[in-house]
């Protein structure tokens, strides 16, 4: 879970209150180079495209680290006990970094 915090501003004069997340794909000013699992396969997020099966292979063929297969897995074992309905192929991505795509 990255920092959060609320933030309190007037807006058109009156007092709003927003909620404040820091962003995952910044590192200071420079910006980190994300794609979404959808955009990566050209996988519609509108109809049921992929299985988690799929997840965990293009993870694995991503990244080439077991270990991220494994944070996938949990992942997914968390959005079934969590009755997660919004597991679609858009809201899973990868970022990568000089290494390649961990």
């Amino acid at each position: 879970m990255p920092p959060t915090r609320l933030i309190s501003a007037k807006v058109r004069g009156k007092r709003e209150d927003f909620f404040a997340v820091q962003r995952f794909d910044r590192e200071g000013n420079a910006k980190k180079h994300v794609v979404s699992l959808a955009c990566m396969l050209a996988a519609s997020h509108r109809m049921p495209s992929m299985d988690y099966g799929d997840l965990l292979m293009a993870t694995l063929l991503a990244t080439t680290d077991a270990r991220e297969v494994d944070r996938a897995l949990r992942l997914m074992v968390f959005d079934v006990l969590a009755q997660n309905k919004d597991d679609h192929v858009q809201n899973f991505a990868f970022i990568r970094n000089a290494r390649g795509w961990p």
